[in-house]
């Protein structure tokens, strides 16, 4: 039978990562793009190599490491320093996710990516799954998990394409703005609405 592929996306801090544990323990296999992203640029890795003859050696720390926050803050800045960092990035990202597709076990694969629809990616997917929550939640997210001050928090979030534009490409969008049990039960009900059968009783 032919693997169904979902992309689930959305902005960065929504909470996609809830969705995606959950998945994981409804049986799901997650193959989770953000991890790949840091993989492909990890230390004596040909993505940190290409990454350091573009940006310079500022931006690798002393024990040989990718300095991703210094990265971060100026490829955020300035979009089209992102973009030659993307052109690095997303095909080696892209060639890790087919490859781990094709090596997954299960009829139902998640791709788990906050820029897939930024990146172009969308069509290598049966569906696209979105989760969103308001922007307030959502820069409040971001500023505690990875302690940047509002601007920083703020200039991360305008980098992405708006929630709202997303929304579009959506097949199934899940509210992320409730709890933790309203999440799960909008996940539960987008499986069935989805005809996917459930991995848990395999």
């Amino acid at each position: 039978m032919k693997k169904k592929v979902i992309a689930l996306t959305g902005g960065i801090a929504v909470g996609k990562s809830t969705v995606s544990d959950y998945l994981k323990s409804l049986g799901y296999e997650v193959i989770d793009a953000d991890l790949i992203s840091r993989e492909i640029a990890a230390e004596g890795t040909e993505g940190l190599a290409q990454i350091i003859a573009v940006f310079g050696e500022k931006y690798m720390r002393a024990d040989g490491s990718l300095d991703r926050k210094a990265l971060g803050a100026h490829v955020f800045a300035d979009p089209a320093e992102l973009k030659r960092l993307e052109e690095i990035t997303i095909p080696l990202i892209e060639q890790e996710i087919d490859k781990k597709v094709a090596e997954s076990m299960g009829e139902t694969v998640f791709v788990d990516g906050a820029t897939i629809i930024e990146n172009g990616l969308q069509g290598k997917f049966a569906e696209i799954w979105v989760v969103g929550t308001d922007e307030k939640t959502q820069l409040e997210r971001l500023r505690a998990r990875d302690n940047l001050s509002e601007d920083e928090a703020f200039k991360r979030v305008q980098s992405q394409m708006p929630l709202t534009e997303k929304k579009k490409y959506a097949d199934v969008y899940l509210d992320n703005s409730g709890t933790i049990k309203e999440i799960y039960s909008q996940v539960d009900q987008a499986l069935k609405d989805e005809g996917i059968s459930s991995c848990s009783q395999e």
